[in-house]
């Protein structure tokens, strides 16, 4: 699938950015179907620059290491985290027709909604950091990047679970909910037989969930999240080149969506009137 497209001026479009499905499963608007459908025309004004992104673009998300169905799921896992209306249509789309099924895609948006929650507790430390040093009077942090990815992660958990109790117990709930890993950390790495294996009522296996995660620190950005994915991809028993193939699947689809929004962009420059200003009355 990855190879195949739609002509649009000249250069290769990705089929999943060049035909919003008619799917009833899919409800996407009529105006955002328009814009999607315009995809194509973007190419008019920066014909080389489109031509080098779209064969990016192929790459990324087409046949490689990885299976396409797990590319498809990191591609709506990125599209969520955005978020592009455009590339989630597209992406449950190309998801459904590589092979996942309904369940897989919304287990996909809970990893999501763990992500960029455990993004946000993870920046806790730089409060944290930043709250004791004005307390004690001391200098602002150089913020240099042994600080930014070191300084008291192992002293910000049970801070945030003394703090805020009731919320800490339930966050650790969910989290164990979201991989599916009862009485387990999500530090721990899979146990042996296990990393190939679909947990009680889980549709996806513990290591694509742990994939795909990692792939959304790279999109958020989150280095800190990254930082913390990246022991666990590699006891979860992906290789460099997976591990790779999972990040350029999220930048191209990062880069996907800032394309796609142009769309609407350009429309609604050439239907706004030439003597409207910005900020301006007509």
């Amino acid at each position: 699938m990855g190879g195949r497209g739609a002509k649009g001026e000249g250069w290769l479009v990705p089929p999943q950015l060049s035909e919003p499905t008619s799917s009833p499963r899919l409800f996407m608007s009529q105006p955002l179907r328009r814009h999607l459908a315009a995809f194509a025309s973007l190419g008019e004004h920066a014909p080389q620059q489109a031509r080098a992104f779209f064969a990016w673009y192929a790459l990324a998300t087409g046949e490689g290491a990885l299976p396409p169905r797990l590319k498809a799921l990191i591609a709506l896992a990125v599209a969520h985290a955005v978020p592009c209306p455009y590339c989630l249509d597209a992406w449950t789309k190309g998801a459904l027709e590589r092979g996942a099924d309904v369940e897989e895609c919304v287990e996909v948006a809970h990893v999501v909604a763990w992500a960029q929650a455990r993004s946000a507790l993870l920046h806790g430390r730089v409060v944290l950091d930043q709250a004791r040093r004005w307390s004690m009077h001391l200098p602002g942090p150089t913020h240099d990047e042994e600080r930014y990815h070191h300084a008291g992660l192992a002293e910000l958990e049970p801070l945030q679970a003394s703090s805020a109790p009731r919320a800490h117990a339930g966050w650790v709930t969910y989290e164990a909910g979201v991989f599916a890993r009862a009485g387990a950390a999500h530090t721990s790495a899979p146990t042996e037989g296990t990393s190939e294996a679909l947990p009680p009522g889980s549709a996806l296996p513990y290591r694509e969930k742990i994939l795909i995660a990692h792939a959304l620190g790279a999109s958020l950005p989150c280095p800190l999240l990254l930082q913390e994915t990246a022991p666990l991809v590699t006891s979860s028993g992906w290789g460099p080149d997976e591990e790779r193939e999972s990040l350029h699947v999220a930048a191209a689809l990062r880069a996907g969506a800032t394309l796609a929004h142009a769309a609407l962009a350009k429309e609604a420059a050439l239907s706004t009137p030439s003597e409207v200003t910005p900020g301006g009355d007509t």
